[in-house]
């Protein structure tokens, strides 16, 4: 009997972690079209880079902070390529696209120019 419940107990775990990735998935390609419909460039400073070692490998990512049209700070950490890790210093500049309608929402430009290309066609459905 508690073999059941080690499996139902994996089965629910596995469960949560799937739907959390699906969610995750879901907000980026939100993100991306929110972006490529209302986005706007602007310079924004990187604060900080951030290497971890992972079981695939090594994960880099970086805070940046870019100002709205308004005005208003916003920061972000992301995941970056290995050639925008070795091209970006803490402290430098880095190309942003923002949201003009949801300011908070933000991507390195590269990564943007890298969707365009990717021949993807991005959809979003419901709300």
């Amino acid at each position: 009997m508690p073999l059941f419940w080690v499996a139902l107990a994996l089965l629910v775990v596995g469960a949560v972690v799937f739907a959390g990735l699906i969610r995750t998935a879901v907000r980026w390609g939100q993100e991306l079209a929110e972006l490529q419909q209302f986005g706007v460039e602007t310079t924004g400073t990187v604060l900080r880079k951030t290497a971890s070692r992972t079981k695939s490998g090594l994960s880099r990512s970086l805070k940046y902070e870019y100002r709205d049209q308004f005005g208003v700070p916003h920061t972000r950490k992301v995941l970056v390529t290995p050639a925008a890790w070795d091209s970006l210093q803490e402290g430098g500049a880095v190309e942003i696209v923002y949201s003009q309608r949801k300011p908070k929402v933000s991507a390195p430009k590269y990564l943007i120019e890298v969707m365009k290309t990717a021949k993807v066609k991005i959809t979003v459905s419901g709300r």
